[in-house]
């Protein structure tokens, strides 16, 4: 549909989620609801996948009606910071693993150790990032730190959410 704005895809199926043209909402700050703690803990509290393209999932979808996910809010940049940044690390990757027909086996795992840590400081700064949304989000539903604690601690039972050690 010439309209669409987001497509959720998998096991052969696709939901489209549309936003009219002069909806308030941002579609970037949806994508980062739908990645997002509190959506997460939701979904592991009222079904039993995260999978959000099963037609059952997908239809319990919620957005609240928050600032923080209108057009041209925080939770927009950060989004498209986080794209800004997905791309580049692609890149440099690519890059990275472009080597010579001859290349040595010292210099292959040289290479590797590269990517290794290339990977490790781009999760960090994401998770930094997403951690921001989490808060912005957690701010504007005027949750509790002992709600948020109880958020946190369900999604890492759920192995959803990284250890502190991670």
């Amino acid at each position: 549909e010439k309209n669409s704005k987001m497509i959720i895809d998998g096991d052969g199926q696709y939901l489209i989620l549309n936003l009219k043209e002069d909806s308030k909402f941002s579609i970037y700050a949806l994508i980062a609801w739908l990645k997002s703690s509190a959506f997460l803990w939701y979904l592991t509290k009222t079904s039993e996948t995260t999978k959000l393209y099963y037609p059952s999932v997908f239809n319990m979808i919620i957005v609240p009606n928050l600032k923080c996910f209108f057009k041209g809010e925080k939770i927009e940049k950060l989004s498209k910071e986080i794209i800004d940044m997905e791309r580049e690390f692609l890149g440099v990757v690519d890059d990275l693993q472009e080597l010579p027909e001859d290349v040595t086996d010292e210099d292959e795992e040289r290479t590797i150790d590269k990517i290794n840590r290339h990977i490790t400081e781009h999760n960090k700064r994401i998770k930094k990032i997403f951690s921001q949304i989490d808060d912005i989000i957690f701010n504007a539903m005027k949750l509790s730190e002992d709600q948020i604690k109880v958020i946190y601690d369900d999604l890492k039972a759920a192995n959803l959410l990284p250890s502190e050690e991670d």
